[in-house]
């Protein structure tokens, strides 16, 4: 299990390796429809393009609004993220033997697991929404 945050919104969700699934099938999971209707989800898909793009070295001239950078974007990742294809979202390995502790990738924030959420219990309130405000009698 590893927490991982999502693009768009930020969520932070507990979920098996192994039902993730690699970049490199952008196109075959990318959903038009929710790209023409939901706003998150279009800047979910701007901020995994930008970050597959910074790994990828891969430099998009500056368009006039944020709208054509993303189909620029887009034009990039459905034609198979060339020139480096999905081999460019490995990362380099370390160039300095000196200090191994020390790495210019991203990967130790990769590694960085927030802390769990808790969950938030009113002890004073009925658990079912349902108040009761009848007094009852008082002994003095």
């Amino acid at each position: 299990m590893r927490r991982v945050e999502w693009f768009g919104d930020g969520m932070f969700s507990e979920i098996y390796t192994e039902r993730l699934l690699k970049f490199a099938a952008f196109t075959k999971y990318f959903c038009k429809n929710s790209y023409a209707s939901l706003p998150t989800y279009k800047d979910a898909i701007y901020q995994a393009l930008e970050l597959a793009g910074e790994r990828c070295e891969k430099s998009f001239p500056k368009a006039g609004n944020k709208e054509e950078e993303l189909k620029l974007m887009l034009d990039w990742a459905h034609s198979g993220f060339l020139p480096s294809g999905p081999e460019g979202f490995t990362p380099t390995p370390p160039t300095s033997t000196k200090n191994p502790k020390v790495d210019s990738s991203d990967s130790a924030l990769s590694d960085y697991q927030p802390p769990a959420k808790r969950k938030s219990v009113c002890r004073g309130r009925p658990s079912n929404g349902i108040q009761s405000y009848s007094r009852g009698k008082r002994q003095w």
